[in-house]
This record gives structure tokens, C-alpha cells and sequence, in this order.
């Protein structure tokens, strides 16, 4: 078991670097589990078997991010990732409700790179957002547990 203490609260951007360092131990032939605690929760990364062919994906996403903006917004695909890995309601609704501001949060839409790589863009949340967040966080949300 690798043990991982997060300094601070684990959100999806957190939890997406401490994926691929679990990637990169089991593609290395360490077949373990990792715990990462957070100060607002904790969370157990299963053993993948398949890790190399992930990371692989991970690299050619960010190659090609390196070359063009890319439609991935972690906290409004985390959301999405969620909802389709449960099965539970919509995910375009729960990439939204991250999405979007209310008066109790700041949506990622206000955030100032994603506003200007995207700027007129109507709605970055398309059928491409969708494919990018199932193939980055898809893979986490499946072998993540809740301690």
C-alpha cells in the first residue's frame, strides 16, 4: 500500500496528479493499491493492470494540449466522469452545475485561461469535453474507493 498525505482538500485536479503517480507505480510492475488523505477526505486508488496503456493515453492528450487548447476543465469533468462512471442522472447536467457560477460558487467558466483560450466559443461542454473527461478521469473514477 503506497500512503499518500495530501495537504490541503482534494479536488479533482489533485486527484487526477496523484492518479498518474499511481499509474506510473503500477506500470512499473508495483501492483498496489495508494491511499491519498486529504484534509477534507480520503480516497484508496485500486491496482491497475493496464496502467502503461493509460498513461499512454494520458501522454498523447498532453502532447496534443501542448499543440491546442483542449475542452478539459477538471472540476466539470470529474463531475461528468462521476455521474457516468455511477450511472446516476445526467453527467452534461453535473458538468454544468460545475460549469456555471451561482451565488455560492465560482463556476470554471470565470476562470480567466479557460476564458480567454475559449473565448467565442458557446459551449465548451460539447461531445468533445465529454470524450476527454471519460478518457482522463473515466479510468480514475473506476478504480477509485471512497475510505
Amino acid at each position: 500500500l503506497r500512503v499518500i498525505a495530501h495537504p490541503g482538500r482534494l479536488k479533482p485536479h489533485h486527484q487526477l496528479a496523484h492518479w498518474v503517480a499511481h499509474l506510473a507505480l503500477n506500470a512499473a510492475g508495483h501492483a498496489l493499491p495508494s491511499a491519498v488523505h486529504g484534509i477534507d477526505r480520503s480516497v484508496l486508488f485500486a491496482p491497475v493492470r493496464d496502467a502503461t496503456a493509460q498513461l499512454r493515453i494520458l501522454l498523447d492528450l498532453m502532447s496534443h494540449g501542448l499543440c491546442e487548447p483542449l475542452p478539459f476543465f477538471p472540476r466539470a469533468a470529474w463531475a461528468y466522469a462521476q455521474a457516468a462512471a455511477k450511472e446516476k442522472g445526467d453527467p452534461y447536467e453535473a458538468a454544468q452545475k460545475q460549469w456555471r457560477s451561482t451565488p455560492n460558487q465560482r463556476g470554471e467558466c470565470e476562470d480567466e485561461w479557460f476564458a480567454l483560450a475559449f473565448r467565442g466559443c458557446d459551449d465548451p461542454l460539447d461531445a468533445r469535453f465529454a470524450e476527454l473527461a471519460l478518457a482522463i478521469y473515466g479510468p480514475m473514477a473506476e478504480a477509485l474507493r471512497d475510505e
